[in-house]
């Protein structure tokens, strides 16, 4: 409502190609050319998903994209995190604010996100982390129990309330 206030003008068509003109951009669509002097592109994105079986069973029942909606949830129970990137470090930061233990499962080496949260993630007591390792299977009945996770050749069932699946979005 404030860009039409402005003076823009929406419009959603497939776009066939942008060039620069004049002081602004020609924009060739399959309805014909228009002319502008800024152009959005808001192509959308997907959130990450594991594509393991029981995720898409246990979404909204324990399988979450947001710490901050889903952690207060979670009191005093544990969850596992699914990434080792900056994302996945800021849910787990967010998570220990209320459960009693977080698990990282990073099929990485090592974290990769910035120094600083890999710092307050290794002086954080409530966050485990477990390189070189996936999630296999999502586990449970009505909800959540467990997450079979695959590391090092082996395979074990770690108990978790929650599972935060993190990796950022993607177009």
């Amino acid at each position: 409502e404030q860009a039409m206030t402005a003076g823009a003008e929406f419009s959603q068509t497939n776009i066939e190609g942008i060039a620069p003109e004049g002081d602004g951009w020609k924009v060739t669509t399959g309805e014909g050319d228009m002319t502008a002097r800024a152009v959005i592109i808001a192509t959308g994105t997907a959130l990450k998903h594991l594509d393991v079986p029981g995720e898409e069973k246990f979404t909204g029942n324990g399988v979450s994209h947001c710490a901050t909606c889903d952690g207060p949830l979670l009191k005093n129970k544990v969850a596992v995190v699914v990434g080792g990137g900056d994302s996945a470090m800021q849910e787990a930061l967010t998570l220990s604010q209320f459960v009693s233990q977080v698990i990282i499962v990073n099929k990485a080496g090592e974290l990769t996100g910035q120094a600083s949260y890999q710092q307050l993630v290794g002086e954080n007591s409530k966050i485990e982390v477990r390189n070189n390792a996936t999630v296999e299977e999502i586990v449970g009945d009505a909800a959540v129990s467990a997450v079979r996770v695959v590391s090092g050749g082996g395979r074990a069932d770690v108990q978790a309330n929650g599972v935060f699946v993190c990796g950022g979005l993607h177009p």
